[in-house]
């Protein structure tokens, strides 16, 4: 869960130095905050 939210923050911080062409979706990647937790759930 933490992997994930530091790519979140690492496209947030592009996005304000505006490092790349194209704006990163941030918003469109916080669905994959809950994967680990029902990864675990499923598996665990």
């Amino acid at each position: 869960m933490s992997a994930v939210g530091g790519v979140i923050l690492i496209g947030m911080a592009l996005n304000m130095l505006e490092c790349s062409k194209e704006r990163i979706k941030v918003a469109n990647m916080l669905p994959a905050i809950f994967l680990p937790i029902l990864w675990v759930a499923v598996l665990g």
